[in-house]
């Protein structure tokens, strides 16, 4: 029997002797089949969805944009549900008591994506307060995000920091280099005679040309420091109306197959297929 599980638990229940059946051949994707009908039938909570379309891609290999088709779900819910569904599954039933929001959910996983531990201390504090507030979800995915975020930043300025001293350092030798022979030239100015002013000329022309080529050194310096990062923005639609997003391009953050990506919405990651996205712009 692979369908019709409720209904013959009814008439088992009642006692009926016989159940009225209907012989067919077995689905094609058997998986996808049950699971639209539960869907539909049964009053399933978010673990039950997230586990059913892991077990989709998984078991099945559908992609999101298939799953987005046959169970009419748009694609930052088959998103976050399938990023809901990459924790385990011992945490997901301590979590399914404290909260029935899909949000919060969610920034459980990505906050157990970088730190497991924090997510074992919010639950624990939830099930002593009797709930998951999504606020206080979202404010710990945020504040590790942002610590993260700081954390790389500060690594990265380090290594500018150097750059500049170094090219510092040589730009302020030239100069130093430049006023020494600058001075050299006025205090022995009033030695020279008037034959000797092309002498003084030739120092001057000396002098810029050195100036010059201490600015363009500033100014390479500059621009080996400068680190213009270019940021994709693609859009897609959901239900007619066009979500504008960030492409993530990081080692870090990778979608589930080739054919997917990762965007940043709102605040969120969502894993959407890329035949959905449409190119907007660049900005750097």
């Amino acid at each position: 029997m692979y369908f019709g599980f409720t209904r013959y638990f009814a008439q088992e229940q009642r006692g009926s002797e016989t159940i009225k059946a209907v012989q067919r051949e077995k689905p094609e994707n058997i998986l996808v089949t049950q699971f639209v009908e539960n869907l539909h039938r049964e009053n399933l909570n978010i673990v039950d969805i997230a586990l059913g379309i892991n077990d989709l891609k998984v078991k099945d290999g559908l992609k999101a944009k298939d799953i987005c088709e046959k169970l009419q779900l748009s694609s930052s819910q088959v998103s976050k549900y399938t990023s809901i569904g990459s924790m385990p599954t011992d945490l997901l039933d301590r979590v399914a008591p404290l909260s029935n929001d899909i949000d919060t959910f969610y920034y459980l996983s990505q906050i157990y994506k970088r730190s497991p531990a924090d997510v074992e201390q919010l639950i624990a504090q939830g099930e002593k307060d009797g709930e998951l507030n999504r606020v206080t979800v979202r404010s710990a995915s945020d504040n590790l995000k942002n610590a993260n975020g700081n954390a790389d930043n500060s690594s990265d300025n380090s290594g500018a920091n150097d750059g500049n001293s170094d090219e510092g350092t040589k730009t302020k030798g030239k100069k130093g280099k430049n006023k020494t022979e600058d001075d050299d030239d006025q205090t022995n100015g009033d030695n020279h005679s008037p034959d000797d002013s092309s002498d003084s000329n030739d120092s001057n022309d000396s002098k810029t040309g050195d100036d010059s080529e201490a600015n363009s050194q500033r100014t390479t310096g500059t621009q080996a420091t400068t680190k213009n990062v270019a940021r994709i923005w693609v859009s897609f639609q959901e239900e007619g109306q066009a979500i504008e997003g960030e492409l993530i391009v990081s080692p870090d953050k990778k979608p589930s197959d080739k054919n997917s990506a990762i965007v940043l919405i709102d605040g969120l990651l969502n894993e959407l297929p890329l035949e959905e996205l449409t190119f907007v712009r660049i900005s750097y």
